[in-house]
């Protein structure tokens, strides 16, 4: 089994390509996915989220992109054979989504094991879109702080559902980032939407450029936020294929409500 870890700015690659050449996980720097994303799809980044396209950071004796995205399509591989990276990922989105999803003991339950168990791996098709950064570290030490992911799964007729999302309430720091870093709150920069369009572009591409949708349900207070990212209402109770999707991540139907 294979993954693909991109670790210099390479210009355009293709993501597609990346993505679907590996059987599990494809790691990219955050300038090659938006290069990409702008020149195939004429995708916009949001203005907030330049400051984040040409920085780097030394890790020995590697330059890497500083920030990255992970498509990891087979959360089941991934957490059987994933690499050092990979791992840290799936430690990042758990933590990311343990601090907004904190409410009820079952959430964070169904997270820890969907990110965690590998008696989970049943065949199922669980799958991760994250944004992370590499951190400063005086000791040499390589960290990572997962800042936005897009937790769901996807059905083998190419229906996505969004089970767990979240982006991260601390801020883009000097202390972790460098001096280039603005000290301003990851939030409200856009970052989410892009991840949220990129779990849509997966989808987009497993089901061979026809459209496909994606799901998700949220509280009144998020609504306006995902009617900005695209989403719709569903006029009456969730299609029954999102449904199932909803019941695979181990969500319970009493989460599935009326907007």
């Amino acid at each position: 089994m294979t993954e693909i870890q991109i670790n210099i700015n390479e210009g355009v690659v293709d993501v597609e390509k990346s993505v679907f050449n590996t059987s599990f996980c494809s790691i990219l720097g955050f300038d090659c996915v938006i290069n990409y994303m702008s020149f195939t799809y004429i995708y916009k980044l949001p203005k907030r989220m330049e400051t984040f396209m040409d920085k780097n950071v030394q890790v020995g004796n590697t330059k890497k992109p500083r920030f990255k995205v992970a498509f990891i399509t087979d959360l089941n591989m991934a957490i059987t054979q994933g690499s050092s990276e990979v791992k840290k990922v799936l430690t990042g989105t758990e933590s990311l989504l343990h601090s907004i999803f904190c409410v009820t003991e079952a959430d964070t339950d169904n997270i820890t094991k969907l990110l965690t168990s590998k008696t989970r791996n049943d065949g199922n098709l669980y799958f991760l879109v994250a944004f992370f950064g590499h951190t400063v570290n005086r000791k040499g030490i390589d960290k990572i702080e997962v800042i936005s992911a897009a937790l769901g799964s996807y059905s083998k007729n190419v229906e996505g559902y969004v089970g767990y999302f979240a982006t991260s309430q601390t801020k883009y720091s000097v202390n972790k980032y460098g001096k280039s870093a603005d000290g301003e709150q990851f939030e409200r920069r856009g970052i989410g939407q892009i991840v949220i369009s990129l779990f849509q572009f997966v989808i987009f591409w497993k089901s061979n450029k026809k459209s496909k949708n994606i799901y998700l349900h949220c509280d009144e207070k998020r609504e306006v936020t995902f009617l900005k990212y695209g989403f719709t209402k569903c006029t009456k109770t969730m299609p029954t294929k999102a449904i199932e999707l909803h019941h695979l991540l181990g969500i319970s139907s009493s989460c599935i409500k009326e907007l």
